[in-house]
């Protein structure tokens, strides 16, 4: 483990100016955040081992970060414009149903701009803001695929029904303020924490390794890319 917090000392050396103590303070969470790598199994864990090299390096994580925006994040929110879209010329023809309609798109992205923001203030570079995008991601896309299964055909009744019992719900539960604490204390509590917390959100971490996959393996493929998120 020394060996192992050498070179990240190193990286983060040259990459950014840090006091030595904040230097060390960052190393020793990132240390205590991947020590308990070892308690996940099966191909999460190869996953994040993958990872774990990426949070070691700052000059790997920009494009990493990069990759999770262009491969999930950005295409999930596109996902639900488009959905909103199809939404409004199926039922626009009513006032009831605009108004409804309307406060619908309102609070999903209220939600999910919240959440948004929040990592995208987190400094850039830094491991907290590679964990954090992961956990967005996963969240997002999870948040996409319900959305996606609004029963548009059935009438507006049922889209009033679906979103007033299940999304609406989640969206408390599991986005906007409740996603920025569950992200800040499952970084503390290590990555087979922050693994269990997600996987708990979107009923397993098959869906975690799924969602994030694409990136991963674009990352090792060499691709290089340049979102909003660290423009």
């Amino acid at each position: 483990m020394k060996t192992d917090m050498k070179i990240i000392m190193e990286n983060w050396r040259s990459h950014v100016v840090l006091t030595e103590q904040q230097l060390l303070q960052e190393q020793l969470l990132l240390e205590g955040f991947l020590d308990s790598l070892k308690k996940l199994s099966g191909n999460i864990k190869e996953m994040f081992a993958v990872i774990s090299k990426i949070l070691k390096d700052p000059n790997k994580i920009s494009n990493f970060v990069a990759l999770l925006d262009d491969k999930v994040i950005t295409p999930s929110i596109d996902k639900i414009k488009n959905l909103f879209q199809t939404i409004k010329e199926k039922f626009s023809t009513e006032e009831a149903n605009n108004s409804f309609i309307g406060g619908m798109i309102k609070t999903v992205n209220e939600y999910v701009s919240k959440s948004y923001n929040f990592v995208n203030r987190i400094e850039q570079d830094t491991w907290k803001k590679a964990v954090s995008s992961i956990g967005l991601a996963v969240v997002l896309n999870f948040l996409t695929d319900k959305l996606l299964q609004i029963p548009i055909d059935l009438g507006i009744d049922k889209v009033v029904g679906y979103f007033n019992d299940d999304i609406l719900n989640f969206l408390k539960k599991f986005l906007g303020e409740a996603l920025i604490e569950t992200l800040s204390s499952a970084m503390s509590g290590g990555v087979s924490t922050f693994v269990s917390v997600i996987a708990k959100i979107v009923g397993g971490t098959s869906f975690i390794a799924q969602t994030i996959s694409p990136a991963v393996e674009k990352f090792q493929a060499g691709g290089l890319t340049l979102t909003k998120f660290e423009q």
